[in-house]
């Protein structure tokens, strides 16, 4: 469970530096095309699904509770308060800073630990393992990407590198 708690861990900062890029591509793109930046973060793929400052705001709470909850820690809070991409920003900075603060040599996790969601049935639960590595990944995962495609969708010019960030190759010499 610690090396898929690390890894969430890390992808989950990856997924921030990915944000930020995004962000900073939406940005630019509302500039360049003269549009309104509130038509670009109310902007949803379909009807019944989240708009794109939603997606951004999901994502961050998902990778800041689910690295707390997992090591059951008291989650910090993160209202959902941002109209603005300046503000988006600022949150997906204060969700990095918050995930650097965790020391991950010294979580004491328990596969064991009953969490339990505000949207799921009453007397149901996940385990730590089971809510990290069946639902945690994946959710977190969605809503990155969703936030991508919303934006992609709207032409902004992203390829596949933007959602992917810093890749280290190795070399044979």
């Amino acid at each position: 469970m610690k090396e898929n708690y690390k890894l969430f861990h890390t992808l989950s900062l990856r997924g921030c530096d990915t944000l930020l890029t995004l962000l900073n591509k939406a940005e630019a793109h509302i500039e360049e095309n003269n549009i309104a930046e509130a038509d670009l973060l109310g902007a949803k793929l379909y009807e019944d699904m989240f708009d794109f400052t939603r997606q951004v705001q999901i994502f961050t709470d998902s990778a800041v509770a689910g690295v707390y909850r997992v090591a059951g820690l008291e989650k910090p809070s993160m209202p959902d308060t941002e109209k603005t991409i300046t503000e988006l920003v600022a949150r997906v900075n204060t969700a990095k800073e918050i995930l650097i603060k965790v020391n991950l040599e010294t979580v004491d996790l328990d596969p064991k630990t009953q969490i339990k969601l505000g949207w799921m049935p009453e007397k149901s639960y996940f385990e730590a393992e089971e809510y990290l590595t069946n639902f945690l990944f994946m959710n977190t995962m969605f809503h990155l990407t969703t936030a991508y495609d919303i934006l992609r969708n709207n032409g902004v010019k992203l390829g596949k590198m933007d959602f992917l960030g810093k890749v280290e190759m190795k070399f044979n010499s």
